[in-house]
C-alpha cells in the first residue's frame, strides 16, 4: 500500500517540475523563517520583556488567565478542526487518497504531523517567553521557568491533537468546543476545580504559582493526547475529507485573486436552527420589519451570532485597555479594531443581501438606498447594545464613545467590502514613484481595505482622551469611501 501512496503522489508532482517546486517551497521556506518567524520572536520577547507587560505577567490574575486563555485555544482548535483540519492535501489528491484502500496515517499523517508540529511549537514558544521573561527580572526560579517551559509543550501538543480531533469528529466539535468554554468560565468562579481541570493545571503551573506536579501532569497529559492520533486518524471519513479540501483549495485561491470576502464565505455557517421562525412579521413598521428579519436570520447561526457578540464585547475591553495602557496603546487600540470587525461580520448578512441586489430592479418596492438603511438597523443596535452593557460593567463614558465609533466604523467598513466589486483596471497597471512600483502595496491595501479602516478606527479612538480629533479620521474615511462605492456601483 506504500507503494501505491507513493506512486499516486508521484503522479501528481509530474504536473510541474517537482525539482523546481521543491527549490521554490525551499526559498519560501527560508525567508518565512528571516522575515516572519525570527521578527516574531523578537518580537514577543521585546514586548513580553516591557514594564507594563512584566507588571501583567506577574500580577495575581495571570495565573487564572493563563488558564482561560489555554481552554480558550483548546475550544478554537477543536472549532478549526471542523473547518480545515491539519490532515489534508490539496483536493485532486485528497480524492484520490481518501477513496484509495490506504491508511489515513500513510496517505495524510504528512500534512498532519507538519501542521501538528508548527501549532504546538507556536505554542510552546509563547509559554516558553513568558517564562523567561519572568526569570529574567528575577520574579521566578530556573526550575519554575523550565518547568512551565515544559507544560507549554504538554499544552501545545493537546493542543494539536484537539485540531485533529475537530476535524475527525467535525458535528460534534462545535459542540465540545462551546462546553469546554463554558466549563472554563464556571471554574474561574469555582476555587476547587481548578486541582482536577487540564486548564486549573495550567494556573497552578504557571511560573509565579511554581506548582511542579502540575507542569508533570500537562507534560503526561500532552504524551497521552499524542498516543491516541494514530486512533483519531483512522476516523477521518472521505467525505468529509474531500469536502474540506475542496473548500480550502477554493478559498485559497480567493485569497490569491484578493477576493477576501469570497475566501471568507466558503466557511460561513449555513443556517441549521429555526426554520419554522417567522422572519417578516405583519402590522410593524418597515425598519423594525427589516431589523426583526435581520435578527431571525443571524440567530439561525446561534454559534456564529455568539461569535460576533463576544468579539464585539471582547472589543470593547480591548479598548479600555488601550486608552489607560502607557505601552503601544496603538496596536491594543488596532486589536480592539479588528475585533469589532470580526465580530460585525455575523451582523450584516442584511447589508450584502442589500449590495447583492442593489444592481437589479428594486426589490419589495424599496429605494436600493432605502433597502440598505434598513439592513443597517440591526448591526448598529447589536453593536449599541452590547457596547452599553459592556461599559456599564467597565463604567468609563470614554470607552463607550470610543467603542461606538469604532463599531459603527466596523460596520460601515462591512458595507465597502460588499461593494468592492472587481479589481479596477487603474491599480493593475504600474504605479512608479522613485524607481520603485507600488501597484502591489496598491493592490493589497485595496483587497484589505475595511480591515485597514477598522483598525484604523481602533488606533484612534485609543487616543480619544488626548486627541479626539484623531478618533474621527477613519470614519470620515471610511463614510467617504463607501459613499464613492454605492455612487459608483453596478
Amino acid at each position: 500500500m506504500t507503494g501505491t501512496l507513493h506512486a499516486a503522489i508521484e503522479v501528481w508532482r509530474r504536473r510541474t517540475s517537482y525539482r523546481r517546486r521543491t527549490a521554490y517551497d525551499a526559498y519560501v521556506a527560508v525567508l518565512l523563517v528571516v522575515t516572519v518567524a525570527a521578527p516574531a520572536a523578537l518580537g514577543m520577547w521585546a514586548a513580553a520583556s516591557t514594564i507594563e507587560s512584566l507588571k501583567a505577567l506577574d500580577s495575581t490574575a495571570a495565573p487564572t488567565v493563563a488558564g482561560l486563555v489555554v481552554a480558550a485555544v483548546w475550544a478554537a482548535m477543536l472549532a478549526l478542526g471542523a473547518l480545515r483540519g491539519p490532515a489534508l492535501r490539496s483536493a485532486p489528491l485528497t480524492a484520490v487518497l481518501a477513496g484509495a484502500p490506504l491508511p489515513r496515517t500513510a496517505a495524510f499523517g504528512g500534512p498532519a504531523l507538519t501542521a501538528g508540529v508548527v501549532a504546538a511549537a507556536t505554542i510552546t514558544s509563547v509559554g516558553s517567553v513568558i517564562a523567561g521573561a519572568l526569570w529574567s527580572v528575577e520574579r521566578v526560579g530556573a526550575p519554575e521557568a523550565m518547568a512551565f517551559a515544559a507544560a507549554s509543550g504538554g499544552v501545545g501538543c493537546v493542543a494539536a491533537v484537539a485540531w485533529l480531533v475537530g476535524q475527525a469528529f467535525p458535528r460534534i466539535a462545535q459542540t465540545a468546543a462551546s462546553w469546554l468554554v463554558i466549563a472554563a468560565s464556571i471554574s474561574a468562579f469555582v476555587q476547587p476545580m481548578t486541582a482536577i481541570t487540564p486548564w486549573g493545571w495550567v494556573t497552578l503551573a504557571y511560573p509565579t504559582a511554581g506548582s511542579l506536579p502540575a507542569s508533570a501532569a500537562l507534560v503526561a497529559l500532552g504524551l497521552c493526547a499524542l498516543t491516541v492520533t494514530p486512533a483519531t486518524m483512522r476516523q477521518l471519513r472521505s467525505a468529509d475529507l474531500v469536502a474540506q479540501a475542496t473548500r480550502w483549495d477554493s478559498a485559497t485561491s480567493s485569497i490569491v485573486g484578493r477576493e477576501m470576502a469570497s475566501a471568507a464565505s466558503r466557511y460561513r455557517a449555513l443556517p441549521r436552527h429555526g426554520r419554522s421562525w417567522r422572519a417578516v412579521p405583519l402590522g410593524v413598521p418597515r425598519p423594525l420589519l427589516f431589523a426583526v428579519r435581520d435578527a431571525v436570520g443571524a440567530a439561525r447561526t446561534p454559534a456564529r451570532l455568539a461569535l460576533a457578540i463576544v468579539a464585539i464585547a471582547l472589543a470593547t475591553g480591548v479598548l479600555g485597555f488601550a486608552m489607560s495602557a502607557s505601552t503601544l496603546p496603538w496596536l491594543w487600540g488596532a486589536g480592539a479594531g479588528l475585533l469589532a470587525f470580526v465580530g460585525t461580520g455575523p451582523l450584516t448578512d442584511g447589508l450584502r443581501h442589500a449590495v447583492a441586489v442593489s444592481s437589479g430592479p428594486p426589490l419589495y418596492g424599496i429605494g436600493d438606498t432605502a433597502l440598505l438603511g434598513f439592513h443597517t438597523l440591526f448591526p448598529i443596535l447589536v453593536v449599541a447594545l452590547v457596547v452599553v452593557i459592556a461599559v456599564a460593567a467597565v463604567g468609563s463614558g470614554t470607552v463607550g464613545a470610543g467603542m461606538a465609533a469604532v463599531g459603527s466604523t466596523a460596520v460601515v467598513a462591512r458595507l465597502t467590502t460588499a461593494l468592492r466589486g472587481a479589481l479596477p483596471p487603474s491599480l493593475a497597471t504600474p504605479v512608479l514613484f522613485i524607481g520603485t512600483d507600488l501597484s502591489a502595496p496598491a493592490r493589497a491595501l485595496w483587497s484589505v481595505d475595511g480591515v485597514a479602516l477598522s483598525a484604523v478606527a481602533g488606533v484612534g479612538a485609543a487616543y480619544l482622551g488626548g486627541l479626539p480629533l484623531i478618533a474621527l479620521i477613519a470614519p470620515v474615511l471610511c463614510v467617504a469611501l463607501a459613499a464613492a462605492r454605492w455612487r459608483h456601483r453596478r
